[in-house]
């Protein structure tokens, strides 16, 4: 893969960028290490530029850092999935809930927005897109209920669980009538038009884990690979 070099300015931000991108592409296998010289070479970037950037993904959730092995992307199993909806559905209820006394209209109209363009993305199949969209929607839900702690813990549950599932399943389980029945059910729950819980909003919504979860088909050359190389192993 040819790769044109940074602009000085922003370097660090340009390289979380590409490196996002190259996750959000599925240009890397699961659990797979990542290269620092390999891509400072690719970029033409220095290592510590590499290692900043690195460092912002995995606080963003998009890599695991592990201090003895370096970076690698992230590798969930079902019983994690299963654990991460568990969790997941204990704290959006609590959101949304939260957020339904709080939203306001401004707040509303742009998550109906973002249904819809998710819903379009999806129609295109462009799963990064849809992963950026989903991520804004509930975002803006979980940032309606006036928690800052309760955003911090689910973005970090769900964010890793979101760039995994864009990535790993080849094609996404969810047609765009229901995708747009899913988040609408939201919009309705936030507005008071539906006798449902946010429990039972949330299950609906829930989807199934993918079942495309090992390595899939990728590139034969990955931005970063290491060859033969993916943590744990």
């Amino acid at each position: 893969m040819a790769l044109s070099e940074l602009k000085v300015i922003g370097v660090r931000e340009s390289i979380v960028e590409r490196i996002k991108r190259a996750l959000l592409e599925g240009e890397f296998a699961p659990g797979e290490s990542l290269s620092e010289p390999s891509l400072a070479a690719q970029l033409r970037v220095g290592r510590g530029s590499v290692r900043e950037a690195l460092l912002v993904l995995a606080q963003e959730g998009l890599l695991v850092h592990n201090h003895n092995r370096g970076f690698a992307t992230v590798k969930l199993t079902r019983q994690d999935s299963d654990e991460i909806q568990e969790v997941r559905l204990r704290l959006e209820s609590l959101a949304l809930e939260r957020a339904r006394t709080r939203i306001d209209e401004g707040t509303l109209r742009q998550l109906a927005v973002w249904r819809d363009k998710m819903v379009e993305a999806l129609s295109q199949n462009d799963r990064v897109t849809c992963m950026e969209l989903e991520l804004r929607f509930h975002s803006g839900i979980w940032e309606a209920a006036g928690s800052p702690w309760l955003v911090a813990a689910l973005r970090r549950v769900m964010v890793p669980y979101y760039a995994y599932s864009v990535v790993h399943v080849a094609n996404s389980p969810v047609g765009t009538d229901l995708h747009f029945e899913q988040h609408d059910l939201y919009l309705r729950y936030l507005r008071g038009l539906v006798g449902q819980s946010a429990e039972e909003c949330i299950r609906f919504h829930v989807d199934p884990f993918p079942t495309e979860h090992e390595r899939l088909a990728h590139g034969t050359e990955k931005l970063g690979a290491s060859p033969g190389n993916a943590a744990g192993e």
